[in-house]
């Protein structure tokens, strides 16, 4: 209860917040997360992670879990597989506080593709109680993604080499086909050296078995896709052109 009313009290002492949307490679000076993506698998009671206050006024965190919709983004449906641990609590300044996504949900075994939810943290910085100065401050929501996958699934992807796309060209654009079944974090799309991804805005989602679409003058060479790995670290993939689309 008293930690209840201090997280109030915190929040009061704000007299206006401006909600900013980040994913997790965006997050705020003085703030450390411990990675950008979580990977479930059949069978873990859950997995974890956690976040660091380097700054001097402590947060206000509170953490949800939701579903997404075929390109990967968050809906207003929340998740009915996480339970996140703790969902509200304060970081105060130099503390690291370790959350959990306990698994709530039904059996994925005979899932046949990997699944996809995101968990938003919402952040609203708080002046130190004893401070009588109200100030405006930025509440800030950071999104990772929460990737599940069926133990089947993690055998066949931690075996996988490397994973399959086929791009053709119709017209003036370049269509990416996802051969695996795992989602993709599209980071970077070179054609003839010139970046077709969008470097300042979110990194578009392909879903399994799925197509991306983008805008291009030229398709005479082959193109080369960074795409992030479980680690959260580009790798650079040539792709395999479908002559017959060209």
């Amino acid at each position: 209860m008293q930690v209840f009313l201090r997280l109030l009290l915190l929040c009061s002492l704000c007299w206006g917040t401006i909600v900013s949307p980040l994913n997790a490679e965006e997050i705020p000076s003085g703030l450390m997360i411990s990675t950008s993506r979580l990977i479930y698998t059949e069978g873990q009671p859950s997995v974890s992670f956690w976040l660091a206050n380097r700054s001097t006024q402590p947060w206000v965190v509170t953490a949800s879990v939701f579903k997404t919709d075929t390109h990967g983004e968050a809906n207003r449906e929340k998740s009915a597989q996480f339970l996140v641990t703790p969902p509200m609590a304060l970081l105060a300044p130099g503390q690291r506080l370790p959350f959990r996504l306990v698994w709530i949900g039904s059996s994925v075994a005979n899932n046949k593709t990997e699944g996809l939810e995101r968990l938003r943290l919402n952040l609203v910085p708080g002046n130190d109680v004893q401070s009588q100065h109200n100030t405006l401050s930025i509440s800030v929501s950071l999104w990772l993604k929460v990737f599940v996958r069926s133990m089947a699934l993690n055998e066949v992807h931690g075996q996988m080499e490397r994973p399959h796309f086929v791009a053709s060209c119709h017209g003036e654009s370049l269509t990416i086909e996802n051969k695996e079944p795992f989602w993709q974090t599209v980071r970077s799309v070179k054609m003839g050296g010139k970046e077709l991804i969008d470097e300042k805005a979110p990194a578009p989602m392909l879903a399994p078995f799925n197509k991306l679409t983008l805008p291009s003058a030229t398709c005479n060479s082959s193109p080369v896709m960074g795409i992030l790995n479980d680690n959260g670290l580009v790798i650079s993939l040539p792709l395999d052109k479908d002559e017959a689309h060209d």
